[in-house]
């Protein structure tokens, strides 16, 4: 319970006076080890949905989470790191939020869930997902590589759901990529307009994905 009070009081100062002083580091307890890391991963998504990426320092980063400068260079290298590591955070949530459940026993059940899960978590959260993925971030090689290996994560899950041959074949490989960069569309549009209805793009993506594949030709014998 006293942590928790710290912790709350600590965000109170932070709060009103947009840092910590010296004289408040003195008096509260500085967060375990282990607590640290994760206060600076906490503070980067706040700030950065705050002013955006392109705004926030290393500086700010640290005084919002009440710790010293030095900690975003020791567990992350720097602002570039720390963004990376967010972005990982925050797809890992997305992954084990949508994957699919035991109630959901067909193969239409199992898909709409994967979809459903997939945009309710980013309209959601979508302001941390929309200032990881604008300006400066985005161009990042390590914020690319994150979102290029989350979107073949969800493919082969699909692709699973709908029980295509592994290795896909080269016209599989062709409408599973169309397929994710549909839901990719609808991820971006769910997480900038609230007034799309999620249950309706849900239906929508993956009548999309459904008929796609009926519509490939059949391989060569």
């Amino acid at each position: 319970m006293s942590q928790e009070l710290d912790q709350s009081s600590r965000s109170r100062r932070v709060a009103y006076c947009g840092g910590v002083t010296t004289q408040d580091q003195a008096r509260t307890p500085r967060p375990p080890r282990v607590d640290r890391r994760q206060a600076l991963l906490d503070a980067a998504i706040a700030l950065f949905v705050e002013r955006g990426y392109d705004d926030v320092g290393v500086g700010d980063v640290a005084a919002r989470a009440g710790v010293a400068h030095g900690l975003v260079s020791y567990y992350f290298g720097g602002k570039r790191g720390i963004a990376a590591e967010a972005l990982r955070q925050v797809l890992a949530e997305v992954s084990a939020h949508q994957a699919p459940r035991p109630d959901e026993t067909t193969v239409r059940e199992r898909l709409e869930g994967f979809v459903g899960r997939h945009l309710e978590f980013l309209a959601t959260y979508r302001e941390g997902y929309l200032a990881l993925l604008h300006g400066a971030a985005a161009a990042q090689p390590e914020v690319r590589q994150l979102l290029r290996e989350a979107r073949l994560e969800g493919a082969a899950t699909v692709a699973e759901v709908v029980g295509l041959p592994q290795p896909l074949s080269p016209l599989h490989r062709v409408a599973m990529s169309s397929w994710v960069a549909v839901l990719d569309t609808c991820a971006e549009e769910v997480a900038a307009d609230d007034t799309l209805d999620v249950g309706t793009l849900t239906t929508w993506a993956v009548d999309v994905l459904l008929t796609s594949l009926d519509a490939l030709p059949e391989p060569p014998a």
